[in-house]
C-alpha cells in the first residue's frame, strides 16, 4: 500500500494593479501562507547587513518564487541554509574578503563554504 500526500494546490493568486500584474516580493518581510504549516514569516533584513543588500535581494526573490513550488516548511529550511551561508560570509568579511553581489558567488566560493 502506498502512501500518499495530498497534491499541494500551485495555482498563482496574483494581484492586479490597473490592469498589470503584481507578484513581487513585498519589502524585507513577508508572510507566505501554507495550506499545511500555515502562516509562515521571512525577514530577510539580517542579510542586509555589510552592503549586501543586493544579495539579500536574490536570495529573497528565490524564497518568494518557490513559494508555489514548496511547502512552507521547505521553504523555511531554505532559509536556514542561507542564514549558515550568512555566517560563512560574515566570516570571510573579518578576513578582509567582502562577498556583497551575487557574481561573486562562483564554484570556489562554494567549495570553500562546504569545507568550512
Amino acid at each position: 500500500m502506498a502512501i500518499r500526500r495530498q497534491k499541494l494546490d500551485r495555482d498563482v493568486n496574483l494581484t492586479l494593479d490597473r490592469g498589470h500584474v503584481v507578484d513581487m516580493a513585498p519589502e524585507w518581510t513577508f508572510t507566505v501562507t501554507c495550506p499545511y504549516h500555515g502562516e509562515i514569516t521571512f525577514d530577510f533584513n539580517p542579510y542586509r547587513r555589510h552592503d549586501r543588500d543586493e544579495l539579500a535581494g536574490q536570495f529573497r526573490d528565490a524564497i518568494w518564487n518557490l513559494r508555489y513550488e514548496m511547502v512552507g516548511s521547505s521553504l523555511r529550511l531554505r532559509e536556514e541554509y542561507l542564514r549558515y551561508f550568512l555566517r560563512f560570509l560574515d566570516e570571510l568579511l573579518e578576513l578582509d574578503e567582502p562577498i556583497t553581489q551575487l557574481s561573486q558567488i562562483d564554484r570556489i566560493l562554494l567549495d570553500r563554504y562546504l569545507t568550512w
